[in-house]
């Protein structure tokens, strides 16, 4: 059997007499997830954070190892990786952890899409006063399951968690003497004797660890963007399915068409594509139409007083032709020559071959363009081969807080100031705004914020004033509403702001967790399509 294919139905069964529940047959006990949550908070409250993560890593070692021990019995596995991938498995099959798709058979490597352990706590960045931020359950679960697998032990790393301020909950498992010193003093929150001892002398020494575990963390997720979207933060659906399609267009020299509201992002569309064209070594030129006079943009792009144009000049590399419509229709007429023959003929000068990738950006569809006269429906044929629409901000607001996190994160640094993040309230303001500038206006107010804000925190306060008044705009068009509708979108925008973090979102509501589960379930039962999205994402 493969790992993947392990599922309730698989694991779980009642006893013949139907009182008592086997699972990999052995006696198993329900623990919801609500209840798996009030454990963390009492043992954080009755034995302080480092103690929590104490017992609950000692909980999940001898769990992790007893699952590994039943499951190797219970199935017949198609091979010992698939056995040691069934860690994951059996977390995702009893709701503790959901894997993202294809890590569940990524061997000694884990992320999480969903984790209840994270879940069930605020987001609370770790400090030198906060070092026991993370899911010690599922990373010490796993730990000792590998551990089983290898007869030897292993240790599981928390490299992002949720509860971090990461977008996922990443772990990571080596053999423990593999890591270096400082990292497997963790080991040490495995062992039964000592434990106040133990605590008290790793405080000091995982301060430091868990400094240098966050920036690796930070460089990890910087270098993942770079790596899967070339610098392009894309966190929705929407923006990744432009990039793979970018992607393909790159390895062909067809002409294509980006198509967005100022500020989306055309431009470094544009670099994108030129960067895995095959073409990165040579130029990549960028001609704006906007604003222009029409014997200025000729010389521009075509040249004249026998000085090469833009057209020119990009000869082996991309040239990106900015805002078409503007261009005007008997320029275009001469773009469309050079587009069918490859020569340019220069005034002066005999017509040369000029191997060039365009691309080219638009404010509206094309068949708006020609329609209103703005662009022949030659050039349009021509250079709509790949079309590419790139949505505002405002309809993928899944972008707007990874962006506004990368965007902070540089403008703290370019400051020499500490790394600062974002209070619930002003994250919650950041996804509600509907953003007429895109990207562009994010940017700006970012940069404003990190100026403003005062130690390591960017207040709601500190965002500029057009940031902050766009909820009474918004609140005035929806006057109209039944309050019952406003309060249902309210609750599902917090929630949306929060990451999906129901313990969070109560808080920024100022009402029980309770009052929230209910209400969501409430909406559940009115199949409101805002409460699956935000549900998926918690």
């Amino acid at each position: 059997m493969r790992a993947t294919e392990l599922d309730l139905r698989r694991l779980v069964e009642l006893t013949p007499d139907g009182e008592s529940l086997l699972a990999a047959g052995a006696p198993a006990l329900l623990l919801d997830r609500e209840a798996l949550a009030s454990l963390g908070e009492t043992f954080s409250t009755s034995l302080g954070p480092s103690g929590a993560a104490a017992i609950l890593s000692r909980l999940g070692l001898a769990f992790g190892g007893s699952t590994a021990a039943r499951l190797r019995t219970a199935f017949e596995w198609d091979s010992a990786s698939e056995w040691a991938n069934a860690g994951a498995s059996f977390l995702r099959a009893c709701g503790i952890a959901t894997p993202t798709p294809g890590s569940e058979a990524d061997l000694r490597a884990v992320t999480w899409a969903r984790c209840a352990e994270s879940e069930s706590a605020p987001v609370e960045p770790a400090s030198e006063g906060n070092l026991w931020v993370g899911c010690h359950f599922v990373r010490s679960f796993l730990s000792g399951y590998w551990s089983a697998v290898d007869g030897q032990d292993v240790l599981c790393v928390e490299e992002r968690c949720r509860r971090r301020g990461d977008p996922a909950c990443r772990m990571v498992g080596k053999r423990a003497t593999d890591w270096p010193a400082e990292i497997r003093e963790l080991a040490a929150l495995h062992q039964e004797q000592g434990l106040p001892e133990s605590l008290s002398r790793l405080r000091t020494t995982l301060r430091g660890a868990e400094q240098r575990l966050n920036a690796r963390r930070r460089a990890l997720a910087r270098l993942e963007i770079d790596e899967q979207e070339g610098g392009v933060v894309a966190a929705s659906q929407a923006l990744r399915q432009v990039m793979n399609v970018a992607a393909r267009a790159a390895l062909v020299d067809a002409p294509v068409l980006l198509v967005g509201e100022m500020g989306t992002g055309k431009r470094t569309i544009a670099s994108f594509i030129h960067e895995r064209s095959g073409r990165e070594a040579r130029p990549l030129r960028i001609v704006s139409c906007a604003g222009k006079p029409e014997s200025i943009l000729g010389a521009e792009l075509f040249g004249a007083d026998g000085v090469a144009g833009a057209l020119e000049a990009s000869h082996g590399g991309t040239l990106v032709i900015d805002e078409i419509a503007d261009l005007p229709l008997s320029l275009q007429a001469e773009l469309v020559r050079w587009l069918d023959s490859g020569l340019l003929a220069r005034v002066g000068a005999e017509p040369r071959r000029v191997d060039v990738r365009l691309i080219v950006t638009a404010r509206q569809d094309a068949e708006i363009e020609v329609a209103a006269g703005h662009l022949s429906a030659d050039l349009r044929h021509r250079i709509q081969v790949v079309q590419l629409k790139l949505l505002p901000l405002r309809e993928r607001r899944d972008d707007i807080l990874p962006l506004a996190r990368v965007f902070l994160l540089d403008a703290s640094r370019r400051a020499g100031r500490p790394e600062a993040r974002f209070t619930p309230r002003a994250a919650h303001q950041l996804v509600r705004h509907s953003w007429p500038g895109n990207v562009r206006e994010l940017k700006n107010a970012i940069e404003s914020a990190a100026l403003v804000a005062r130690g390591d925190e960017v207040e709601l306060e500190d965002l500029p004033e057009q940031t902050r008044i766009d909820t009474l705009e918004h609140a005035r068009r929806r006057r109209s509403e039944p309050l019952a509708e406003v309060e249902r979108r309210h609750i599902l925008d917090v929630l949306e702001a929060a990451g999906g973090n129901r313990a969070v979102a109560a808080r920024i509501l100022d009402i029980g967790p309770a009052t929230l589960y209910r209400k969501l379930a409430q909406y559940r039962g009115e199949e409101t399509p805002g409460v699956e999205a935000a549900e998926t994402s918690s």
